[in-house]
């Protein structure tokens, strides 16, 4: 198949991952596939193997625009289009219908757009994103494919020892490090990780929270002026923007995102296959694919004592630690592997095009 990969985000975050390396197994599979991005976009920057071609596009939606990259998918005999992020989701069913071809939407994040309707087939990640692209957004439950995320292990193995990373951190080999990946931003509450980090203090334990992922300006200033408060300065690390993830996952302990609201988030996967025990908050997907005390440590969404209890218990116990982290492992072999989780969206791409055409 020819398959676009349209996306409207510049900066990279658990949906352009999830782009990137959907195109990278796509092309690994002999499919030719048409990365279509914004220019200076990360996505675009990244190493692709034979098979990828790039298209530029600022996705402003003027009829000069649609008609400049129908005319060229066109000629590229493309197959089906498959868009990621809202301004790429309106854009790409724009071009597909004025242009007339297949087009699939993954929902990332759930919105209220009516537009929905106008895919052949919606990728839902998980039941709660189906549930709400049903009953808010109208999608026929016939034309919703509910596809997880998926990790390559491989992608994930750190070049780096854990000694020096930890080095490099200036964390000691005794203090229990604790990872947080995500833009850090009220949906992602890091707020509540530092709050519990303090309770961790209180109760004598030596632990270091390390931020990585972008931030936002006026949430960031209330996450430092609460490390000022709380006197836990020592113990935070503000990493910003990471590019070497997987030396940070071998360095740290366990990994902890205490979102507000998420579908499934792509960090936790990947410290999942990392080989980290996780501590979330059940919140959207979450609970639907993990299960507390077995694969992971799962607190009620804004429970700062749940939160202190669950990484405390982690913190005590190494076996516990082990235990979650393999059974975590093998549920991304089982459920979230690039075996699985491709083959389905294949299939979904061929539904699309069937449903397009009319067979």
């Amino acid at each position: 198949m020819k398959i676009v990969q349209i996306v409207s985000s510049t900066a990279v975050n658990g949906a352009i991952r999830h782009c990137s390396d959907l195109t990278c197994e796509l092309a690994k599979r002999g499919h030719q596939v048409v990365l279509a991005h914004k220019p200076g976009a990360w996505v675009a920057r990244q190493n692709y193997p034979e098979g990828v071609e790039f298209f530029e596009t600022t996705m402003a939606r003027r009829p000069s625009e649609i008609r400049r990259l129908g005319r060229a998918f066109r000629e590229l005999q493309v197959d089906v289009i498959h868009s990621h992020k809202s301004s790429a989701h309106f854009f790409s069913t724009l071009l597909a219908l004025s242009y007339s071809f297949p087009k699939v939407a993954t929902c990332h994040i759930p919105l209220l757009q009516p537009y929905w309707r106008w895919n052949d087939r919606v990728i839902a990640p998980s039941a709660s994103t189906e549930w709400f692209q049903r009953w808010v957004n109208l999608v026929p439950k016939s034309r919703i494919d509910m596809i997880p995320y998926f990790i390559d292990g491989d992608r994930l193995r750190p070049e780096k020892t854990r000694e020096f990373v930890r080095e490099s951190l200036e964390v000691s080999e005794s203090a229990f490090l604790i990872i947080c990946a995500g833009n850090v931003c009220e949906r992602k509450n890091q707020l509540l990780l530092l709050e519990a980090l303090s309770g961790l203090k209180r109760r004598g334990h030596d632990a270091v929270v390390a931020l990585a992922g972008g931030k936002e300006r006026d949430y960031m200033a209330r996450l430092s002026a609460f490390i000022a408060e709380s006197g836990i300065e020592s113990q935070v690390r503000i990493l910003g923007n990471r590019g070497d993830l997987p030396d940070l996952f071998g360095a740290a302990d366990c990994f902890c995102l205490p979102s507000n609201r998420e579908i499934m988030p792509i960090a936790c996967l990947e410290a999942m296959a990392a080989g980290l025990p996780v501590v979330m908050t059940e919140t959207g997907g979450i609970g639907e694919f993990l299960e507390n005390g077995l694969n992971s440590m799962l607190v009620p969404r804004m429970d700062r004592v749940g939160l202190i209890n669950a990484l405390e218990a982690l913190l005590i116990d190494k076996k516990l630690r082990e235990r979650l982290a393999t059974s975590a492992n093998d549920l991304i072999a089982s459920t979230f592997s690039p075996e699985v989780c491709v083959h389905q969206t294949i299939e979904c791409y061929h539904r699309a095009i069937r449903r397009h055409s009319g067979t």
